[in-house]
């Protein structure tokens, strides 16, 4: 990306081909991991069962509740408000229609009716048999079937504006900055197992120009784009990584093993984007039996495919 300054429609191109290779591991690694059993599971459950059933995925779940539920109290209002309009408006509206007409309400022949029937000196010399009471002005009720495609239709519609306004109101910065965040989380963190290796190892392969324009690595201030928020992901899978080393040295534990993470959460140490794309350049070199945490980088993030080489 040197030289000259490239075309603003070729970095939109670039920008939408690394972003549509970041949401192609998400999509991949949570659909492996949503249809693959669990392992010594006797139900025979997911993986991911364990985010919602394991207390050492509380603090994650808790995050990845808050991000569902951004908008979508919104959203119900919105709904809510609509269907009841879609159902009351129509009566109103005829109500309404009829009180400027001067027809009186459906299934009564109203005061003034009843007065010139008891009015002697208002009578006709004729007079008809009066029909049973509530046919002559009660409307004809619509049928079954035409009442459930109503109720079908308002139902649709309702729920397609409060899925809009859902939309409409998630405050997207907000949203992504969560996502970017979830790493730091106290316990364990699923995601971060099933998505960090995957995505520090496409970010070393992206050119560096890209996270140069995605501003400082935690993402703090100014408005968040994918660039920030997947800078900021693997920044603070970086984090994790550093702090899961040393409480498994701390342990005595197995590179491999889970280890738990204590309140309140990963600390936010210095990590810069030279770390990020220098890391695995330098594991390379590390030796195998070490428990440095350069070598935990290389084993937890996949060192042996650093040689493939992207445009």
């Amino acid at each position: 990306m040197g030289g000259a300054r490239n075309d603003p429609g070729d970095d939109r191109r670039a920008d939408a081909e690394v972003f549509n290779r970041f949401a192609s591991i998400v999509r991949d690694r949570l659909a492996a991991l949503a249809d693959s059993p669990q392992q010594n599971s006797p139900d025979g459950g997911s993986v991911i069962d364990r985010l919602y059933k394991s207390p050492e995925f509380d603090a994650e779940k808790r995050v990845l509740n808050e991000l569902n539920g951004l908008g979508l109290r919104q959203g119900v209002l919105a709904a809510a408000g609509c269907f009841a309009f879609l159902r009351i408006s129509p009566r109103m509206i005829s109500n309404y229609l009829r009180r400027r007409a001067g027809v009186p309400p459906a299934g009564s022949g109203g005061e003034g009716a009843s007065a010139t029937a008891r009015n002697p000196f208002r009578r006709g010399s004729y007079e008809f048999d009066k029909p049973l009471s509530g046919t002559a002005v009660a409307p004809e009720r619509p049928g079954l079937l035409f009442r459930a495609i109503r109720f079908g239709l308002d139902t649709f519609v309702s729920l397609s504006i409060g899925a809009y306004a859902s939309i409409a109101f998630v405050d997207k910065n907000e949203m992504m900055r969560k996502f970017a965040e979830i790493p730091l989380v106290q316990g364990r963190s699923l995601l971060s197992e099933e998505l960090c290796a995957d995505f520090a190892e496409e970010f070393r392969r992206t050119p560096p120009g890209v996270w140069d324009r995605s501003g400082d690595s935690d993402g703090v201030g100014g408005e968040f784009d994918f660039r920030r928020t997947i800078r900021g992901f693997v920044t603070n899978c970086r984090r994790r990584e550093v702090c899961e080393a040393e409480l498994r040295e701390e342990h005595g534990l197995g590179r491999r093993e889970a280890v738990s993470v204590p309140a309140p959460g990963v600390p936010r140490v210095d990590v810069s984007l030279d770390d990020l794309l220098l890391d695995a350049s330098g594991s390379d070199e590390s030796d195998e039996g070490s428990g440095g945490g350069g070598d935990y980088f290389e084993e937890y993030f996949g060192a042996e495919d650093n040689d493939q080489v992207t445009k």
